[in-house]
């Protein structure tokens, strides 16, 4: 489960790297963050909690898509933020538990707070599947440039109708 953790929190953080520097380019603009910077912000327990979601808000911001995204986004990060406490909370309880008080209710109660912590990693992961798949399931925005040809001469239609021909 850690390596699993690790490896999805890289993918994560790679693919946040990536999309931001095509969306910035789209825009005719470098990244004001550099790779190391991002990976450092999303991969530093704690750190990233509360630096990376401003890093996706960023990025939707860049790709024109905050009003689409905004709540998605700010669930993902309020579910984050209560999911990385109450795992917190679970730890010092374990230790706790563990070396001062290992009394049954003691014990009885960690298994409640790492139970409930599980269900706030899968709400977590869950969140973020469906946040990673909103930005996925749609190009980065870019403006549309619409070229029009105009020539100097007249239509060949015009022309045809000013010389009186007529099929």
């Amino acid at each position: 489960a850690a390596v699993t953790v690790v490896v999805t929190a890289i993918f994560l953080a790679n693919w946040l790297i990536a999309r931001r520097a095509t969306a910035y380019r789209r825009r005719g603009q470098e990244d004001p963050r550099s790779p190391w910077e991002i990976l450092v912000r999303c991969l530093f327990p704690g750190v990233n909690v509360v630096v990376a979601p401003v890093l996706v808000i960023e990025l939707a911001t860049v790709e024109g898509r905050t009003t689409q995204l905004r709540r998605p986004i700010v669930l993902w990060w309020v579910a984050w933020a209560i999911s990385a406490v109450v795992a917190t909370w679970s730890v010092i309880s374990t230790v706790l538990v563990s070396t001062v008080w290992p009394s049954p209710q003691g014990i009885a109660d960690n298994t409640v707070i790492t139970l409930v912590g599980y269900l706030f990693a899968l709400a977590t992961v869950a969140l973020t599947a469906r946040l990673y798949f909103r930005f996925e399931r749609t190009a980065p925005h870019h403006s549309a440039h619409r070229w029009v040809v105009v020539g100097a001469e007249a239509p060949a239609a015009d022309s045809a109708a000013e010389r009186g021909d007529q099929h």
